[in-house]
């Protein structure tokens, strides 16, 4: 698949139209994905067990492939290629990913999980560079640099809601994340972006539901127990975040570069901070402010000025 179709021109024009095609469905995954934060935190204090709320991506997947099975749109599925492909980004993003950015919600404010997992273009920059099919210039890594000094404040600053682990499950959910959209998408993938997206979820969830199994979550949840809020928050994390965004982040993937891809954790963050102020009267101090402030700048000027015109692309705000 191409890397970055439709932002091979060069000259700014193109870049700029390319951005402006992209920007609805940028858009769409930072209010999915920023909402998706607080609705995980609602369902887990809820009494929903974290790892198996990551396990509907099995389900919905399912049945995402059914459709596209049906509508005979479903593209490689017979193949290994696709399989590995799918294998490698799943696991990657779900279960590292999403499993370990649930486990900590239980102890981390909702919002400053966001804010620590913006982290994620930073690090898929990184991986882009190393892997020399996104290189990053120098105003790029001094970008990088003011990240990881702004992951650094917020992380001591919220040692003291939950100790260092949450602080390092979720930045490791954040290098996860970045690792298996970055190298998932240079692997054989389908080409019909659903049919992608379904594998991935297949095989992300099925590894979540038995990693939830494992851990022993199965036996002791209780579903009357579980609160009405919660299941809410279940339903809209199945159909808004799995259903719907994550397909749309897979797209973004395999049309715009991987800073590009992963910038829903630029501006996610503040809508999770947003709605966790208003639904869980969750408050940031000024420490947590300053790391917010730093990390979402650092972003700001890696997708601004992070990649050179021949590899930033569409990347210009």
């Amino acid at each position: 698949m191409s890397h970055a179709r439709g932002f091979r021109r060069a000259d700014g024009d193109a870049r700029v139209s390319g951005t402006a095609r992209l920007l609805p469905t940028l858009v769409a995954t930072y209010l999915i994905f920023g909402a998706g934060y607080v609705a995980a935190k609602i369902a887990v204090e809820g009494g929903v067990p974290p790892l198996m709320l990551g396990a509907r991506f099995a389900l919905v997947g399912a049945l995402l492939l059914l459709w596209r099975v049906v509508a005979g749109r479903a593209v490689g599925v017979r193949s290994r290629a696709p399989w590995r492909g799918a294998a490698v980004a799943g696991l990657c993003m779900l279960l590292g990913g999403q499993g370990m950015a649930v486990i900590a919600i239980a102890d981390l404010p909702a919002g400053t999980v966001a804010l620590l997992m913006a982290s994620t273009p930073l690090f898929a920059a990184l991986i882009g560079h190393w892997g020399g099919f996104a290189p990053v210039t120098a105003t790029g890594f001094g970008a990088i640099g003011l990240g990881v000094l702004g992951v650094g404040v917020l992380g001591a600053a919220s040692l003291g809601a939950g100790g260092a682990v949450p602080v390092l499950l979720v930045i490791g959910a954040a290098l996860a994340w970045a690792t298996g959209s970055t190298l998932g998408e240079r692997m054989a993938q389908s080409p019909d972006a659903l049919t992608a997206s379904a594998m991935q979820m297949i095989v992300g969830g099925a590894a979540l539901a038995i990693a939830s199994a494992a851990a022993g979550e199965w036996g002791r949840v209780d579903p009357g127990a579980i609160a009405p809020a919660a299941w809410g928050a279940v339903a809209f994390m199945a159909l808004a975040v799995s259903l719907v965004g994550f397909p749309l982040f897979v797209h973004l993937t395999e049309v715009a570069p991987p800073a590009v891809a992963n910038s829903f954790a630029y501006v996610a963050p503040a809508v999770s901070a947003l709605l966790g102020l208003l639904l869980l009267g969750e408050r940031f101090g000024l420490p947590q402010a300053a790391g917010c402030a730093l990390i979402l700048s650092s972003v700001a000027l890696l997708l601004r000025f992070g990649h050179p015109p021949s590899a930033k692309g569409g990347a210009t705000a």
